[in-house]
């Protein structure tokens, strides 16, 4: 039992460590290499811009931006989640977790209603401006983490939300 309850920990930090550095080094990065490495990060950064335009809760663009590319999430997440449950039980579940806990909050920030049970969340949280002064053009290169803003904090690419908030809109 010990066992599952350190295996969900550490799977679940290593799969929210797996999305900071994907969203960090492979959204935000243009690679070097071959064309076609090159060319696949163009489709997938074009993905990421677009979510990255389409995200007041006003846009009706934006519920489609929010959830790209789901089924490439749904898979990585079945595979993922199967192999670990293959090492442990707990180490499947802390990937899922991850997954449902990102995607509940990802959800709610961006203002949707999740599963009809969770509501949007409120624009005055720390939690909704991390997320969301990520989106403004002050703040692409920090607060990667999505949804655990501790993440940013560790590795360096923590930025004071209001403070990206407050530059964003006196530019406009």
């Amino acid at each position: 039992m010990l066992l599952n309850i350190v295996a969900f920990c550490v799977f679940y930090a290593l799969s929210a460590l797996a999305y900071y550095f994907n969203h960090r080094y492979i959204y935000h990065t243009k690679p070097r290499g071959p064309r076609a490495i090159q060319a696949l990060w163009k489709i997938w950064a074009k993905f990421h811009m677009d979510h990255h335009r389409h995200w007041k809760q006003d846009d009706p663009e934006t519920k489609t931006y929010v959830k790209v590319p789901i089924v490439g999430k749904l898979a990585g997440l079945i595979i993922i989640c199967s192999l670990c449950l293959l090492i442990n039980p707990g180490a499947g579940l802390g990937v899922g977790g991850f997954f449902i806990v990102y995607g509940i909050r990802h959800g709610t920030i961006h203002g949707f209603k999740v599963a009809n049970i969770f509501k949007p969340v409120n624009k005055d949280t720390h939690i909704y401006k991390h997320h969301m002064s990520h989106h403004m053009p002050g703040g692409l290169n920090v607060n990667h983490s999505g949804v655990h803003p501790f993440i940013d904090r560790l590795f360096g690419t923590y930025h004071d939300p209001d403070d990206i908030l407050r530059r964003s809109s006196s530019d406009h």
